[in-house]
């Protein structure tokens, strides 16, 4: 009976870490920033920890991120982001060397742009809100 008790802990524990890893967002994070993405619109929400200023993305309706292609790791973050144009890389690294800033990569082998792609969305300034 105990051995089967400790298997049930650690069968419920383990299903207790992964659903609270799917309601927090994927998140980098160093001693200046905190990078939060959305899965569920695939923007980006930038907290600069110096002055406590937050920068979000105005996000557009159709884009999506692709659970099973997020990768993170200390210092970067990597996931396909879905929309009806196509499929998008997005790369985000933690600059070596500075604690103040991110690379952010997109990648898209399929689009030649003759203008601004609609991804990644713009930043509104803190206090601003969301237009949806």
């Amino acid at each position: 009976m105990a051995a089967s008790a400790a298997g049930l802990r650690f069968l419920f524990g383990h299903i207790a870490v992964g659903a609270q890893a799917q309601t927090n967002p994927p998140r980098l994070e160093n001693a200046a920033l905190r990078i939060e993405l959305s899965a569920a619109d695939g923007s980006l929400t930038v907290l600069d920890k110096r002055d406590n200023l937050t920068w979000r993305q105005e996000a557009r309706p159709g884009y999506r991120v692709d659970p099973g292609s997020l990768r993170i790791t200390p210092n970067s973050l990597s996931c396909q982001v879905s929309s009806t144009s196509g499929n998008l890389s997005l790369t985000i690294t933690l600059t070596a060397g500075t604690d103040s800033s991110f690379d952010l990569k997109i990648e898209n082998g399929d689009l030649h742009y003759v203008a601004a792609p609609g991804y990644p969305f713009h930043f509104l300034a803190p206090g601003r809100e969301l237009v949806l």
